[in-house]
């Protein structure tokens, strides 16, 4: 028979042990709590969570409804992570805007062009094609130029991009193109006006409304080749493109003003930024919401040119 006191000590060791190895189940329940929250919430992975943008692909002379795919959707509980669609933008001249954007500098200097010489508007827009992507996805980024000092700034922030899901033509961009090559044309062009097919953008920036009377001519024997006309009185073409067949496309965008002045046979017509989640046939295609942004920004003191690199 034990001795009380040894049954004591036994009863106080085991009760010791039984406390403990709870302790120890608790920390080890607690930790992998933790553990699992920083895994949900890692912003590295959330950030291939965001959905892609979907729509149509859009070429220069004629429009090919080649359908997009669509990415499947992720079975994760949404992030509270600010999507791509939220940048917050720089609308107003910066407090303390005392020099150019280093990588606008750098882009300029890449290609031995000068702020004076090469960008002679107040509104930039620029697409960089990535050229390791097989898809054709571009990179848009958009300046402004203060009227004041003379300095430009990065509307989505500093070494931001205002869009990284536009795409360009199918086989990429050249300084030269032939009709239907399926290119887009480098180089730094004036915009020309914006357009869309439902509800007007809020702005004063100059626009038109595409309606069933709505054509862009790309007949190279018209006097009207390579623009905007409204209605058949006066029609010398044979071919043009029907802009309200294209609705999706068409919601909003901009003429770019290539092969315009004058313009060469051979060359290509209708260029625009222009809705879109594909690689074209030589238009840029960008996001509804993005293409919408940038006439919103536009004004009528604007004077923007866009500049495509090859």
């Amino acid at each position: 028979m034990k001795k009380p006191l040894f049954v004591i000590a036994e009863i106080l060791f085991t009760t010791a042990f039984v406390v403990t190895a709870a302790a120890a189940a608790a920390v080890a329940v607690d930790l992998k709590t933790d553990m699992f929250r920083i895994d949900q919430w890692d912003p590295l992975k959330l950030g291939s969570l965001l959905p892609a943008e979907s729509s149509t692909p859009v070429q220069v002379s004629e429009i090919s409804a080649v359908p997009s795919g669509k990415l499947e959707e992720s079975s994760e509980e949404p992030s509270e992570e600010p999507s791509k669609e939220e940048i917050e933008l720089v609308l107003y001249e910066p407090d303390g805007l005392e020099s150019q954007p280093k990588d606008l500098s750098e882009l300029l200097k890449a290609y031995e062009y000068t702020y004076e010489k090469n960008l002679p508007g107040n509104r930039l827009i620029v697409i960089e094609p990535d050229h390791d992507a097989a898809d054709r996805r571009a990179v848009v980024y958009c300046y402004e130029k203060s009227e004041f000092t003379g300095y430009w700034w990065n509307i989505a922030g500093e070494n931001q991009p205002l869009c990284e899901e536009a795409y360009i033509g199918k086989n990429g961009s050249a300084y030269e193109i032939k009709n239907n090559d399926k290119k887009t044309p480098a180089g730094i062009w004036t915009a020309g006006e914006g357009f869309y097919t439902g509800e007007k953008p809020e702005t004063d920036y100059p626009l038109f409304a595409i309606t069933k009377d709505t054509y862009w001519i790309t007949d190279e024997k018209s006097s009207s080749f390579n623009c905007h006309v409204e209605g058949t009185a006066d029609k010398d073409w044979t071919t043009a493109l029907h802009m309200a067949d294209h609705k999706e496309l068409y919601q909003y965008g901009l003429a770019v003003n290539y092969n315009t002045e004058p313009p060469v046979k051979g060359k290509g017509s209708a260029l625009f930024l222009q809705c879109g989640s594909a690689a074209t046939d030589g238009s840029i295609a960008l996001p509804t919401d993005t293409m919408k942004t940038i006439l919103e920004w536009l004004d009528k003191e604007s004077t923007p040119l866009v500049w495509i690199t090859p």
